[in-house]
């Protein structure tokens, strides 16, 4: 604890003080590479803190109803985003290359998400995946996708796909409509071919009126 509360007395030393105007383009940079590794550190510090808070109950002592409600009273993320932390670093314990990968800053929430949605299942892609995510998401959201289509039955796999879809819809601060939906790859691609196309017809349109 002494050594976090340290942590957090300095970077508040630095973030009062921090004048981005007085940057470079190069220094901006550096700047954000350096947050980029803290906050990675302190993802995979908090994961491992909030499961330590549902493992001893300590929950209950503030009246929150789990430790994921705790968590995101206390640090202002979502209780769903606090839930899958928790599960996440659970599932970290039988992964021990990817835990030492996030105790040493390397990988971002999201894709230590990835990684144990899949070694978790699968420990024996766990290298494959942690080298995937060394050249980025989107190498990783695909090695993931391969490594479970070559595990999993073709019929297992659509049936799973099935009972996962999704829709919801909200209305947004400014009163916009927002939403989230997961929907089969067959359904997806069908949606986003029409997207496409009308995409592509605006644009042609848009470019021969002088628009663009």
């Amino acid at each position: 604890m002494d050594d976090l509360r340290k942590a957090r007395s300095a970077l508040e030393a630095a973030a009062a003080c921090f004048d981005p105007s007085a940057c470079t383009g190069a220094d901006a940079i550096a700047v954000v590479e350096e947050i980029g590794a803290i906050r990675r550190l302190a993802d995979g510090v908090l994961g491992k803190a909030a499961k330590r808070v549902e493992d001893t109950a300590e929950h209950t002592r503030h009246r929150d109803r789990s430790a994921a409600e705790l968590c995101a009273r206390v640090t202002g993320v979502s209780s769903g985003e606090a839930k899958r932390a928790i599960e996440v670093a659970g599932k970290l314990e039988a992964l021990p290359a990817t835990d030492a990968a996030v105790r040493a800053g390397r990988l971002s929430a999201r894709a230590v998400e990835l990684i144990v949605g899949e070694a978790a299942e699968n420990p024996a892609a766990e290298p494959a995946l942690l080298a995937a995510a060394v050249q980025g998401m989107v190498p990783l959201r695909d090695a993931c996708i391969a490594t479970r289509a070559r595990r999993e039955d073709q019929a297992a796999r659509a049936k799973r796909q099935h009972a996962a879809r999704s829709f919801r819809m909200w209305p947004s601060a400014d009163g916009m409509v927002e939403g989230h939906f997961r929907v089969t790859p067959e359904v997806g691609g069908a949606i986003k071919a029409v997207i496409d196309h009308g995409t592509r017809k605006h644009f042609r349109a848009a470019r021969s009126s002088g628009a663009y």
